[in-house]
């Protein structure tokens, strides 16, 4: 007797009955009565059902591993950590792993004793006949390929890219990474849209700052320094000083405490120069001047300034202002905090605990605690008050396996 398939669904067998049946009226018997007769072979026959429903089993991802070494050692740098979707994989129609197996994240971002970026230093070691100016930096073109360029040569490309980690343009949190520049919000985190306003305060809305905005006219034809021009406070930023016309043998000088440490005349020693643009650190901050065809130089700091700044006029050449009518202006801006006091400013961030673990598996602590923006040094809590505490994250960590 033929019977049903083995199985309901997917591939299985025929099963077979065997009766004892009397041969002249075909009813069934004992089956004792057929012992005598041995009993055939049973055939093998295969068959298949409907397709058995699926138990899928969806992917989980493995603990981050250990961070990479850090792509520079000061000014901030990128490192990443990287995770497998194996914990468990996924099989039988799993839905994958949601999200990226490797995760960037700011590191080192103490400032460098020297503010001068990758860029500006490999374009200076690059050599040029000695009568040319040194090359700076090309940012016109794509971010993050390498240019210089200086006065009498075009912009020339000498690397695709540069390393991970790059700041994209002068001044700026974003970074390089394989190629592309990454968005950085001043909050530390990638592809976040938080910026500093004005006054320099993370997220903020501009209102504890006001911005300061003169032009100075002055007639003079006296050599040497002028009397100052403007005072810079402690705390200003964005600082944007600027001749409203060219004035050949005339600079702007800065000075502190009486010295002066700033006269970008001095430093333009060779008329290709003149066309140059460098960078320089200025109060631990970056320092940007520009000379501009037909409009003077320019002087920009990011700021704050920790030492009060006065900015003076340089004359170096006298003997051009002699039969000048009109004065020399001296256009300058800047932001000072509201109050008109020197003031520090504090801002939350995040700092991530080392592994709980010195083999295995543990756990990583990231906490909010409140910095200071100028000396970027850890502050008391209630500095930050009035603004949005970051919560506290866990992360597991794994270190090498155990023994």
């Amino acid at each position: 007797f033929r019977g049903a398939c083995t199985v309901t669904c997917g591939r299985g067998r025929i099963s077979y009955r065997f009766f004892c049946l009397d041969v002249l009226s075909g009813a069934q018997k004992d089956n004792s009565l057929c012992q005598a007769q041995s009993k055939p072979a049973r055939p093998e026959e295969l068959c298949a059902g409907p397709p058995c429903p699926l138990n899928p089993v969806h992917g989980g991802w493995s603990p981050f591993s250990v961070p990479s070494r850090c792509t520079q050692t000061c000014g901030g740098g990128v490192q990443y950590a990287e995770r497998t979707c194996d914990r468990p994989r996924p099989r039988d129609g799993g839905r994958p792993c949601k999200g990226s197996s490797r995760v960037w994240t700011l590191c080192n971002a103490r400032p460098c004793n020297d503010a001068f970026d990758w860029r500006v230093k490999k374009c200076s070691q690059i050599s040029v006949p000695a009568n040319e100016p040194r090359l700076i930096p090309y940012w016109e073109a794509k971010n993050c390929s390498f240019y210089c360029r200086s006065a009498v040569r075009r912009p020339v490309r000498f690397l695709s890219t540069v390393p991970d980690g790059t700041p994209c343009t002068p001044f700026s949190l974003d970074r390089c990474l394989r190629g592309e520049c990454l968005r950085i919000g001043c909050d530390g985190t990638f592809n976040s849209s938080v910026t500093k306003d004005e006054c320099g305060v993370c997220g903020g809305d501009g209102g504890t700052c006001r911005r300061i905005t003169d032009t100075i006219q002055l007639k003079t034809n006296e050599k040497g320094y002028t009397s100052r021009l403007a005072v810079l406070p402690v705390g200003a930023r964005n600082i944007f000083l600027q001749q409203t016309s060219l004035v050949f043998g005339t600079a702007i000088a800065l000075s502190v405490n009486g010295k002066k440490v700033f006269a970008a005349g001095k430093r333009l020693t060779t008329p290709a120069e003149v066309q140059n643009a460098f960078y320089a650190t200025f109060q631990g901050s970056r320092l940007h001047y520009q000379q501009y065809d037909g409009k003077g130089e320019a002087i920009s700091i990011a700021g704050p300034l920790k030492i009060k700044t006065r900015v003076l006029l340089l004359v170096a050449n006298r003997t051009r202002l002699q039969f000048r009518k009109e004065p020399i202006g001296i256009y300058f801006s800047f932001i000072r905090p509201a109050s008109g006091r020197d003031a520090q400013r504090y801002r939350w961030t995040k700092r991530a605990t080392e592994c709980s673990k010195t083999c295995g598996t543990g756990k990583i602590t990231v906490s909010p605690i409140c910095i200071s923006i100028g000396a970027n040094t850890e502050a008391d809590d209630e500095k930050c008050e009035g603004q949005k505490r970051p919560g506290i994250e866990h992360f597991n960590c794994t270190v090498s396996p155990c023994r």
